[in-house]
């Protein structure tokens, strides 16, 4: 990791192998998916180990932070659509699950809206 106005970078360690990574809204900590375990975890920008925040229950599709510090992120789990987990970790508890009578597959790709009151994602349709 290396900051924008600096020529030496950070060591981040412990990381497994890191995918879809994420921003707090400070800055300060990466959210992340480690391919090896399929967990989430977090580490801080300035250096140091992962954290393990929760197990997955699939493939990370998106995840979003919160100023509140919540996550909301989806897994390729379709049953599950969105879910959260504090930023300190815990277990993880459904938000949303996909209207299969509605033509929902899956709800993916989250974002916080401004303000942190909503969240923004992707509903998939059963049609594709």
């Amino acid at each position: 990791m290396r900051a924008l106005d600096q020529l030496e970078g950070t060591r981040l360690t412990g990381l497994g192998f890191p995918i879809s990574p994420f921003l707090s809204p400070d800055g300060q900590c990466i959210g992340f998916m480690d391919n090896v375990d399929d967990v989430l975890k977090k580490v801080s920008v300035r250096g140091g180990s992962a954290v393990l925040l929760s197990q997955l229950d699939g493939p990370l599709r998106g995840a979003t932070w919160g100023p509140e510090g919540t996550i909301v992120f989806a897994t390729q789990n379709g049953a599950s659509g969105l879910q959260q987990i504090h930023a300190a970790g815990g277990e993880a508890t459904v938000l949303t699950r996909p209207n299969r009578d509605g033509g929902e597959t899956d709800h993916v790709w989250p974002e916080f809206l401004p303000g942190g009151q909503g969240v923004l994602f992707t509903i998939t349709p059963t049609t594709g």
